[in-house]
């Protein structure tokens, strides 16, 4: 049995301005681990916005009915996927192909409603083959998966989940920056009401401007169709990696790399603007941590990787032994050794 969010917690927990994660999971598949993923993720979020559980669905309220209420009001449905998701029978059939499987009602309701729909892989396991779901919940064979190890990597993993939830259109704040944000709406409208029309004043010159305010890369790839380039942040270094262009994030001694704009064969392995290409940190004239290799629907694998600052720190090279993924069975096959050399370019303005 799948669970979901149920409606009268959505009715009474949420708060303005924050996330509603909705968790879907088959019990007898992953409960274990995505009551690990509910608890971490309502310590970042907030014990109100993350919801997992179908049980509260009041006596003789049919469920189905429940499901598109909490999904109204969701923001994002994480859809926890381990080596028994599809539901094998004893007759063989799967219970995903099921009019009224819990699961496939929830992930069907997600898709229809436009809610990203964000798989996480558990357990080992793999993306299901689009050709094993029913038809109108395939797309979800073709979104981009993330992989959590209930291992010692977990905490690690989730940290990356987090934050790719948070570049999600839509999603909310970690709790604490919520709540800084709410000390901020004590200023007085005196000080507010100003903001606001130099902001709208600003937004309407961007707007009808297309060739001078605004970051152009992004400007073109909406206007050609392709895909959105996530510009770095003001003030962060900008670096190139083979075909990609990526920012560095520094915070004390750690160290992550984010692309700006992937190249042609990582986006055809689905890697977006905004993902982790690195996590790790500084140690002395080094980089130590883990590389992300995107494997398309079967989601990223990450793998260690180190390596020396040269070139007066304007030169970062990196090797490790990325995994080779078969996409068909999204299964290990091996690894091979790879260097990726990162090469300073500038400053984002």
């Amino acid at each position: 049995m799948a669970t979901l969010g149920c409606l009268n917690c959505l009715a009474v927990g949420g708060s303005a301005g924050m996330s509603k994660f909705v968790i879907s999971y088959r019990r007898a598949d992953s409960a274990a681990m995505a009551g690990r993923i509910c608890d971490r993720l309502k310590a970042r979020y907030g014990e109100a916005t993350v919801y997992m559980d179908i049980d509260n669905v009041p006596p003789g309220i049919d469920f189905r009915l429940d499901v598109h209420a909490a999904l109204d009001q969701a923001d994002v449905l994480i859809v926890v996927i381990g080596q028994k998701w599809l539901g094998v029978r004893r007759d063989g059939h799967d219970r995903i192909a099921d009019d009224h499987d819990f699961v496939r009602i929830e992930v069907e309701a997600a898709l229809k409603r436009g809610i990203p729909v964000v798989p996480v892989l558990v357990n080992g396991a793999s993306m299901p083959d689009p050709s094993s779901l029913p038809e109108n919940i395939r797309p979800l064979a073709f979104r981009n998966a993330m992989y959590v190890d209930a291992g010692i990597d977990f905490h690690q993993h989730m940290t990356r989940l987090e934050r790719s939830l948070d570049r999600l259109p839509g999603a909310g704040r970690p709790i604490a920056a919520f709540l800084q944000g709410l000390d901020r709406t004590r200023l007085t409208l005196g000080i507010l009401l100003p903001i606001v029309a130099v902001a709208a004043v600003w937004s309407a010159v961007t707007f009808w401007w297309p060739t001078g305010i605004g970051n152009k890369a992004e400007i073109a790839k909406r206007e050609m169709g392709g895909p959105l380039v996530r510009p770095p942040p003001p003030g962060r270094s900008v670096w190139t990696v083979e075909k990609s262009t990526v920012y560095l994030e520094p915070t004390g001694d750690k160290r992550q790399f984010f692309l700006v704009e992937p190249g042609l064969e990582l986006a055809n392995r689905g890697a977006q603007s905004g993902a982790l290409l690195f996590d790790g940190r500084k140690v002395d004239a080094s980089y130590e941590g883990k590389l992300f290799v995107f494997a398309g629907r079967c989601g990223t694998r990450d793998y260690d990787a180190s390596g020396p600052i040269t070139n007066d720190g304007q030169t970062v090279t990196l090797t490790g032994s990325p995994p080779q993924i078969d996409p068909e069975s999204c299964q290990r096959t091996g690894e091979q050794q790879e260097t990726l050399v990162f090469n300073y370019k500038r400053v984002a303005n």
